[in-house]
């Protein structure tokens, strides 16, 4: 099984605009937004990968062809069983989408989706549910600094830009695996990742698919009783899939 923390930068629309109090919106769009880079990890590997749009041949040529990248992008997501982001249902996974379908890139293969930011709002009420905020707020880091002017300089060619955009993207990655680590045993909404265990007839951690776990005991769940486990890797709790109509005999305590 092969899990992926990922994180995408894109460009801003460059476009003319009239003062807010005469016109809210751009009166026109000069050049629309593409893909800079995007920032990938396994799930408990050490090394965080990078690509931008600065590292590939044709590069100087055409500085807003996208197309290799996403290419890159979307071979990333199609070995991937599960992807993670923060805002990615709503931001990384449709703008990846977007960008796919115009340069008729073929879609990846299916993949289950966890969003930290879902998984924040769906277990706290945290003041703020931006990565930055909770990864200070946890006690888990906090995002690069950066400034606006990161990104025009990066569409000037700044390979200096470049280079702290890169760190900007990983960090990013970097940060939003720890947080993910800290709110997934808490996220009833988190894909079953059981379906992965190596043989149909075991039990497995829903949370990463391990058959190394202890027995906590039986509770009810709904209106039956299902078994309750603890995996032994990523320490989270667990159901069976096997439910009772009373409580499973030996199961009064905890073993």
């Amino acid at each position: 099984m092969k899990i992926i923390i990922y994180d995408i930068e894109i460009t801003p629309i460059l476009g003319w605009y009239y003062p807010p109090a005469y016109e809210t919106r751009g009166v026109l769009t000069e050049r629309d937004w593409h893909m800079m880079s995007f920032a990938w990890k396994e799930l408990g590997k050490k090394k965080v990968y990078v690509k931008a749009l600065c590292d590939y041949p044709g590069y100087k040529d055409d500085p807003y062809n996208d197309k290799a990248l996403l290419q890159d992008l979307r071979n990333m997501l199609d070995d991937a069983d599960l992807v993670i982001g923060h805002n990615s249902d709503r931001f990384d996974n449709k703008k990846a989408n977007a960008r796919f379908l115009f340069h008729n890139i073929e879609q990846p293969s299916h993949y289950d989706k966890a969003d930290t930011l879902k998984m924040a709002r769906a277990i706290g009420k945290f003041d703020s549910n931006s990565l930055n905020n909770l990864g200070k707020y946890l006690g888990l880091g906090e995002k690069v600094g950066s400034h606006a002017g990161l990104w025009r300089d990066c569409l000037n060619g700044n390979k200096k830009a470049w280079k702290a955009m890169k760190v900007y993207n990983k960090q990013d990655v970097a940060l939003t695996e720890e947080v993910y680590l800290k709110l997934r045993g808490w996220a009833n909404t988190h894909p079953n990742m059981s379906k992965y265990r190596k043989y149909a007839e075991d039990v497995a951690c829903t949370y990463c698919s391990s058959t190394d776990f202890q027995k906590r005991g039986s509770k009810p769940k709904g209106a039956r009783w299902r078994r309750q486990y603890q995996c032994k890797t990523c320490k989270e709790y667990f159901f069976g899939t096997k439910s009772y109509k009373v409580k499973p005999y030996g199961d009064s305590t905890q073993t």
